[in-house]
């Protein structure tokens, strides 16, 4: 059993640091995560393509990467959220019903 699920924890009671409502360190290293990832594909568009498209770009993904894991009131970022959607989607069970 897990200790962490034993106690009821208040809906505004923080149980890890938050950088600003909703961002905590997970999200934070899932937009560093992102960066890394980013950064080359970002970086031969600089170099090569155009040096504004190369750091709008770079921005873009940063500011959408915040926007989708910072996470509501309930608890719940948007990602989680799409993420019970398809599942839910996915194990959709259809029961076809006959008339007698």
């Amino acid at each position: 059993m897990d200790k962490e699920n034993k106690v009821y924890v208040p809906k505004n009671v923080k149980q890890n640091l938050e950088f600003f409502k909703g961002f905590g360190v997970k999200e934070l290293i899932i937009t560093g995560i992102v960066v890394i990832i980013s950064a080359l594909p970002v970086f031969f568009i600089y170099k090569y393509v155009n040096q504004a498209l190369a750091i709008s770009l770079f921005l873009i993904i940063i500011a959408t990467t915040i926007t989708l894991v910072t996470k509501d009131n309930n608890g719940v970022s948007f990602l989680h959220q799409l993420k019970l959607v398809i599942k839910s989607i996915i194990e959709q069970k259809k029961f076809k019903y006959r008339r007698k």
